[in-house]
């Protein structure tokens, strides 16, 4: 897929046979500094500016592509889902790969201009040269990133779940020693059971209170 990264298009064996298709808009080339075809100044930020903003455009298209792709590997094909949802996505993956290489080859030549207008060091580290592998490397990442932000979304539900079950249980105690309150004094000892209540209960209020000391959204347990 990456092979034609770095190759310029093939010249059309029939331009010489067919002279009008020269001037044709599409074959006819823009003055521009980076082609060294008019001078740099004062024209020469300008552009620096205008492949900036397809440089981004071109990596914007890119990510968006790759995290395409790797969602029809991980929930289509891995999934080992119907042979015909399987095939559509075999050729919707051929499309995104022939998109990639396009994007791939549109980035590099605002590389190749910013370098030749001069652009400075730190622009040009910024828009580095696109290497073969970076794209496989970016999707290795995606994927990474992608579970790394599922484990953390599951540590957050089951954090919030925890805190519930932890004073849902002091209150359970506290309700508990309550009723027994009622029924009497439990092994000749009155003052037993209305001791464990109140500890249950100062140890749901001071779990709630640093719950919410954390977090401000904690709602309290009525």
């Amino acid at each position: 897929m990456f092979d034609d990264l770095d190759e310029p298009p093939l010249p059309d064996p029939d331009a010489d046979l067919h002279p009008e298709h020269a001037t044709a808009p599409e074959n006819t080339i823009l003055p521009l500094p980076s082609l060294a075809n008019i001078p740099l100044d004062p024209l020469r930020p300008l552009e620096i500016k205008l492949r900036i903003k397809q440089a981004d455009r071109y990596l914007q298209n890119l990510c968006g592509d790759i995290a395409e792709k790797s969602f029809l590997y991980t929930n289509v094909m891995c999934a080992k889902t119907i042979k015909v949802v399987m095939t559509r996505a075999r050729g919707t993956i051929a499309k995104i790969n022939y998109h990639i290489t396009s994007v791939c080859q549109g980035y590099l030549r605002c590389h190749a201009s910013l370098a030749a207008l001069g652009a400075d060091q730190e622009c040009l580290k910024k828009y580095a040269k696109l290497e073969k592998g970076n794209t496989k490397i970016q999707h290795v990442h995606y994927l990474q990133a992608q579970a790394m932000k599922h484990r953390w979304e599951e540590e957050v539900t089951l954090l919030k779940h925890e805190v519930k079950w932890t004073t849902q249980y002091f209150k359970t105690k506290s309700q508990m020693w309550r009723g027994k309150i009622t029924l009497g004094p439990t092994n000749g000892q009155p003052g037993n059971s209305c001791r464990k209540q109140a500890m249950w209960g100062d140890m749901q209020q001071i779990a709630e209170r640093q719950f919410w000391l954390v977090h401000h959204t904690y709602e309290y347990i009525m």
